[in-house]
Parts: C-alpha cells; structure tokens; sequence
C-alpha cells in the first residue's frame, strides 16, 4: 500500500500558513508534499460543492465534486491523491488523505507516485491535524491502520462536513458528532464500527446525535443480541420442515408438510453464551418459494441478516436458483452470510461446486448437508453449530444501547396484540422517558432491525405501529394467494378486499393493509376507480396494441449481468398514471404523454429490458421512463449490473432494423464519453463504417429539469426498506438541467426578439409621423412579429414546461390576431378623426 505524494494547492501562489503543519505532517506520516500554484475558487458559503481548477501537464484541469448533500467519490474527486487545499489567505480549509492501493496504476501513474514511500503504520490520527484552525472538510480514505479517532475534534471549530472511508475504528468519538458547524458526517464502509450502530449511522446526523444523547442521560448500557434469519429456496425443498426441526427440539417428520404460502415468521431463541447473554434472538422468516413471490420477498431481503439457502439433494438443482437466490442476497443483503443447506441427504447426496460458489459469493459462510428425518440428528446438530459460528459474524452482535431502549424493546414484546396505534407506542416511550422526537428516532432503528413495521413518512401508516410482523405479511400476501385475485389476473376492487380481509383482525386495518400493499409496489390503483392491480399476477402473453414502427422510434435497451425478479412489474407500479388504457402484461408495457407513445418489453432469458419510444419529443418521454428505472435500480443495496445500450445508426444496421434484425449496439456510456472528449464519430463492428456521435445520441440525450410534476406523478412515498443506498450514478441523473437551460435559452432569444421589435416601432413612429400606406404595412408587420414574440415568451416567463408546437401555435395566434386589427390603421383613423375635429372647432371658431 502506497500513499502519493501529499499535493498542497497553494491558492493563486499566496503565502501557505499553515505550512509547518504541513511539512509536520510530511515527516509524521513519511510522505512527500509536492507545492502546486493553484488558481482556486473557495465557495465557502455555498454547502454544495468546492471548486478549484489548476495547470497540470500543461493544461487547464477542473475539479469539481459534491461534498455536502451526497456522499463523496473521492476516486472521481481527488483520483488518488491526497490533498491540501489552501484559500485565498493561504489557510488550510481542505484535507484530504487517500491511502488506497495504487498497484493497480502503471505508466503515468507509477512515474508520478514514484517519489511516494510506503504508507505509515501509525494507528492514530497526527495531532498536527487538529493545528488546522480552519478547516472545513476532512477526508480519511483507506487508512488500514487507522482503528481509533481521538477525542480531539472540539478543536476544529470550523469543521463543516468530514468523510470516513474504509477504516477499521469501532467507534466515533462525541467530539467530531457534537461540533457545532458540522453540517454533514459521510461514512462509507466501516465495517468495524460498533458505535452508533449502524442502523443509527445511515439515519444521518441528527440521528447520531440523538443515540449518543440517549446514551449520554440513560440509566445505563444494555445489548441487543437479535437479528433475522431468512430461510431462501425453492419449494418443497423442505425450508418449512428444517425450520421446526431446528426450533422445536421435540418436532419429528411424520408426514411432507404443505408448501408456504407467502412468509412465515416465527421467533427462535437460540441457546449460546454470549458476553452479556445465554441466548440469541432470531426473528425466522421462512419463505414461500413459488417464483410468483420472487418479487415480492425481495422487500424483505435485509442487510446485517443471517440466511439459509435450502436446496434440495434428491433433485437436480437447477443452478439457475443459485445464481438467482445468491445474487439476490448478495445485492441486497450486502455481506450478510449465507450458509447453503443440501436438505433431504437420506434420499440422495450430491456433490456441490463449493470453491466455486465461495469464490463467487464471497459472502457464503459455510455449507452443510441434513436431513430432517430420524436418525440424522447429528447433520442438524452441525447445522446449529454452524448457525452459532455464524451469529459471531454479525456486525450487530451486542450493539451497546441505552437501557431504556432495550426496556421499551421488551415492553413491545410483551404486548399480546398485532398492531397498536402510533399514539400507544409514544406514551410506551413517554414511559422511559424518551420523548416524541427520541421516539421516532427509536422507531426508525426498530424498523429497520424488523422489530416493528412503521413507516413514518405514510401519512395514513404513519399511525399504525405493526408490533407483529406476521400479521402484515400475511394480510398483503392473502390478497395475492386468493383464487379469485388471481382468476382475475390481478384485478381486484374494494368490495374484493372485504371478502379477503374478512376476519377480525383485518376487517377494521383494510386501508391500512392497501396503503402496505401500495408501499411495498405490490398494486396500484387505476385512476380513481377503486380497481387495482397487483402486476406480479397480469397475464404473461402481451395484449394487442398498435404497434411502434422501429425504423422511426427511438430504441433504448438496459442489459442486465443479472436481472432480479420484478424489475418491469416495479416498473408498471411506478409510472402507471402514463399506461395507455389497459395495456399492461407482465412482461410488456404501453406508456403515452403528450403525443408520445412506448413500448417497454422484459426479456427474462436474454436479461434484457427493451424500450422503443415514439412520437415529436420522444427524448422526453424516454428520459420520464429512464427516471423511473433509475429509482427502482437505486432500491437495490448494490447497483446493479446494467449496461445502456443504443443501436447504430449507420446503413446497415438501418436495414436490419427494418427486416426486424438486431443492429449493433454501443454502449451509452461510452458513447457520452465521446461526446465529452469532443470525439466526434465512432466506428460500427456490423458495417466497419464510421457514424456520427451526434447523430447517435440524437433524441436520448434530451433532458428534464421536473419529470415527476410534468408526468403527473407529484410527490410520491419512497419505499422504505433496510439498506444502505448510494447516490444515483450519472446514469440515473443525466436526465435533470439540461432542460431547464434550453428552456431559459429559448426564453431570452424570445425577449431579446420583442425588444428588438417594439425598439424598431418606436423608431419608426418618431421618425415617420405620418406614414404611407406601405410604410403603415411594415408598421402592422413589425406590430404583430412583436405580438407572436409575447405569445412564445409568455410560458417561459410563468416557467410553464409546454412543447414547441403550443407555443408556436401560441406566437401564430398572436401575429394574426394583431395582423388583422391592423393598429396603425385604427391609429391613423383616429388621428385623422382628432384632426378634422380639431380643424372644424377651429373653423367654428374663426
């Protein structure tokens, strides 16, 4: 590991003050400083971004990243580069310290770093930092060594944000949390932190403070030793059978039990000896595995869990449901462990790839080989010890709490009722002396753990506390299990509802179970006609519609390295208002807006999702439709492994789009990255021909500054679900400013028209007083040109989004409307009017 030479960006050449801190830290962590003199731009006001551009190799180089608001990529910021960055007083506002690996960089690279030593061994963070009085942003990236932050941070007084990136401390001291400018605290793999948990940490800030206050006036510090154990797999490959035989010690297999339907939760407690308890908490939850609930379960694949993958032995696994079922965990769960489970090995044992496997899901804990029938008791008797070592690699394991957190955990628990009401669980709170605003805190970190059900930001389930979450996941899953539901092809109304929901413990929860099921983007209503659809049960074969003519629609394809169940049916939920009329199956959608139309297909084996669009802005639609799978690819814990794809444009692959042939395709990144470098063509590998890079972006480069409000979608609820999402990629965010700029540049050309218009009448009316009839001709011209001007201009001065075609209508409308008044005329009539009024008075008078 190696640490690059420490660059000092000394502000237009000004004087560095803070330079023998520097030069102390040079000889502290063994680095070299290179001094570079930097025009740089310090917006301190603005919490959004720093900017800074110097010279480097003989050019202009940019540099430009988010700090505040997002997290940073310091890969993109800083390359790999540690930095100090100095203000236009020579004082040092900015660090940043990188000590990822650069093995993996030659050439360049390596002749650059070739001054730079290896990195320190040191454990602790130099004290010299804390010299840096002005110092608004530091970034620790990759300190392997570093596993202790001291308690030195008050110091820093002016410290506004600070990034923590794959380092080994276990704890954050009160110190950095409590300073008082500090606006934001990004921390990204730490995966040795044990304080605030991590449940805590993603909350943000205010939720970090509000652990540690409770911390700091609680009676004292208890431990939670409690987690989800999720049971995978396909069905009948006895999960349901494996789940008693582990929990209930007296269970014996006299007879195949039915298949789950849905998910069944169950507690476990688990005997072991742990450092503040003889037992562990599991809070089971055995899936159904019809693949009708793939999509469905993928809402309660959750991080910091422990799964069993159940295959069975007796039957040639498909290793489809590996890859499926372990990349699902993988992408979802991040690195909670899996232990593999070959059930049934009394019928028949097989061999598993397992080197394979463990190389490829890193996170694969162990595998184990049972059978639930008698006299196999010792395979489940290693399982268990497997499940034990498996809980010591939970990173909540002991999560030290507040005593009254835990106090109110098992108040909850010893509650015999599904659900009570969000004032219930406050006054639970009030009883332990938390607050309501410590109260939500509380509810946010119980749900994510799975304690509780409670989505605060659903104005309708923000009142429902759901203490047993079985009784929820089974009332969404009745209405997808019920024959008449499904005859329907997941058409269902209210009246449908009462019929489901029809015992006690449901019949009074019915809007409450609808506003879960529309949270979990298991249904949605259409328009507003009480008849909803759950798009997981539409039928497979599409519908007939008119179809999208390919050699004038604009094609957009996503390619998945895996695809995970549900992505188009997501989809369907989420821009639903845009189907036209009910064109809608599983695998297919037909979505309209504004004299646009597109289909958008799923291809489950080639891992494809195609998307052809067709009308005057079909760039806009594409980018509403683009907006969407981005929301629903950000769901996921991982980004998934997609790639844009786009057709070429050349002759040939012309011709094969018309006799229905797959062109070749380039991929979008790659071709935005032409773009960016002014490249301006790219060869085809189908024709060998070269093509215009503007003429391959065309229409998908269009952009939207308020997709949501122009589509009618409004503010809607986000899912909640546990996991760590990272911000949006630029694929996801290439959509937003590009329209509002061409908008507003549109605007200003429209008024700088009108000025220039009315500027030229004025002119012509001193120096003409009394115009001829060609001369009043040009006059009405110049009038109504200036009248279509105002009919474009008005939309851009309200900041109404229309398509060109309204306002040009708009603008013609006007012209001719002024046109045919004829101003100069009626001004000429009434003039010669006052005139010959005047001569008469005069006359008389005379």
């Amino acid at each position: 590991m190696t640490l690059t030479p420490l660059i000092l960006d000394s502000g237009e050449g000004k004087m560095i003050q803070d330079i023998d801190i520097i030069k102390a830290l040079e000889k502290k962590l063994g680095i070299d400083i290179e001094i570079r003199t930097t025009k740089y731009i310090d917006i301190t006001d603005d919490e959004n971004k720093i900017a800074s551009s110097r010279r480097s190799r003989g050019g202009i180089f940019q540099f430009e990243t988010k700090i505040f608001s997002t997290f940073v990529d310091l890969d993109k910021a800083v390359g790999s580069e540690s930095r100090a960055i100095s203000d236009d007083k020579g004082r040092i506002i900015r660090l940043y310290l990188n000590f990822k690996n650069l093995n993996a960089q030659a050439g360049a690279a390596k002749k650059r770093t070739q001054r730079s030593r290896k990195a320190p061994t040191c454990d602790l963070l130099p004290a010299e930092i804390f010299s840096l009085q002005h110092l608004v942003f530091l970034s620790l990236y990759v300190w392997d060594n570093l596993s202790t932050l001291p308690d030195e941070f008050d110091r820093l007084q002016n410290l506004k944000c600070v990034y923590l990136g794959g380092l080994p401390i276990s704890n954050l001291p009160q110190s950095l949390v409590y300073l008082p400018s500090l606006q934001e605290l990004l921390c990204v793999n730490l995966p040795a932190l044990r304080t605030p948990p991590k449940e805590i940490l993603r909350q943000g800030l205010d939720s970090i403070r509000n652990y540690f206050d409770a911390r700091q006036y609680s009676s004292g510090i208890d431990h939670l030793y409690e987690a989800k154990m999720v049971v995978i797999g396909r069905g009948f490959a006895g999960k349901t059978s494996l789940v008693k035989r582990l929990t209930d010690p007296n269970f014996r297999l006299k007879k195949v039990l039915p298949s789950t339907e849905g998910i069944e939760i169950a507690e476990w407690d688990l005997a072991m000896r742990l450092e503040h308890s003889n037992h562990f908490r599991f809070n089971v939850w055995d899936f159904g595995g019809q693949e009708k609930y793939d999509a469905t379960h993928q809402f309660f694949i959750t991080e910091r869990t422990l799964y069993l993958f159940v295959t069975e032995a007796r039957q040639e696994s498909n290793w489809l449901d590996f890859d499926y079922w372990l990349n699902v965990v993988q992408m979802l769960g991040n690195e909670s462990p899996v232990i593999v489970v070959q059930n049934k090995i009394d019928q028949r044992r097989r061999q598993l790839p397992t080197e394979r496997y463990k190389t490829e899901f890193p996170n694969i804990f162990a595998f184990a080989d049972v059978s639930c029938a008698d006299g196999e008791e010792e395979t489940i008797k290693d399982l268990l010890g497997l499940i034990k070592e498996a809980v010591h690699t939970l990173p909540q394991l002991g999560d030290e709490l507040p005593t009254e957190w835990v106090d109110i955990r098992k108040e909850l628990e010893t509650i015999n009722r599904d659900h009570i009401s969000y004032q219930d669980y406050l006054d639970i709170c009030a009883k332990h002396h938390q607050d309501k605003e410590k109260a939500d805190w509380l509810s946010r970190y119980f749900h994510d753990l799975g304690i509780i059900v409670h989505y605060a930001n659903d104005p309708l389930l923000k009142q429902l506390v759901v203490i047993n979450p079985d009784w929820a996941v089974d009332g969404v899953y009745n209405v997808l299990d019920t024959p008449i539901v499904e005859q329907n092809r997941g058409r269902f109304t209210l009246d449908d509802l009462e019929e489901i929901w029809h015992e006690p413990k449901y019949s009074d929860m019915r809007p409450q179970l609808l506003a879960l099921m529309r949270n979990y983007q298991l249904c949605f209503e259409m328009g507003s006609s009480g008849t909803y659809i759950a798009p997981e049960l539409l039928p497979a074969n599409p519908i007939k519609y008119t179809p999208i003519t390919p050699e004038s629609c604009l094609t957009f394809t996503y390619q998945f390295g895996f695809m995970p169940a549900g992505l188009l049916t997501r989809f369907i939920v989420k821009i639903h208002r845009l189907i036209e009329s009910d064109l809608f199956w599983r695998y297919g959608v037909i979505v309209a807006h504004e004299g646009n139309r597109a289909l958008i297909e799923e291809y489950e084996t080639r891992r494809e999702i195609h998307i052809y669009v067709e009308g005057p802005t079909k760039g806009e639609l594409l980018a509403i439709i683009r907006e969407r799978f981005g929301d629903i690819f950000n769901e996921f814990h991982r980004r998934i492994d997609v790639q844009e794809m786009i057709p070429c444009v050349c002759n040939i692959c012309n011709e094969r789009i018309i006799s229905g042939i797959k062109p070749h395709e380039f991929n979008w990144q790659t071709v935005k990255r032409y773009s960016d470098n002014k490249i301006e063509k790219i060869r085809c590998d189908e024709s060998l021909k070269e093509v215009q890079i503007s003429e391959l972006m065309g229409d998908i480069n269009s952009r939207l500054e308020n997709i949501d409000e122009l589509a009618g979608f409004g503010n809607s609820t986000p899912v909640q679900r546990e996991s760590n999402q990272l911000p949006s990629d630029d694929r996801t965010k290439q959509i937003h400013n590009n329209k509002s700029y061409k908008l507003l540049s549109d605007t200003h050309l429209v008024g700088i028209f009108v000025g220039i218009s009315l500027l030229s009448l004025l002119l012509i009316a001193i120096l003409i007083p009394q115009p001829s009839s060609f001369q009043q001709l040009v006059f009405r011209v110049f009038l109504a040109l200036a009248a279509a001007g105002v009919g474009a201009f008005i939309p851009g001065l309200f900041e109404v989004n229309v398509r060109k075609s309204i306002r040009a209508t708009g603008a013609a409308a006007f012209f001719v409307v002024i046109y045919l008044i004829n101003p100069p005329a009626l001004l000429t009539t009434v003039e010669s009017e006052s005139s010959s009024k005047t001569a008469v008075q005069a006359h008389e008078k005379t």
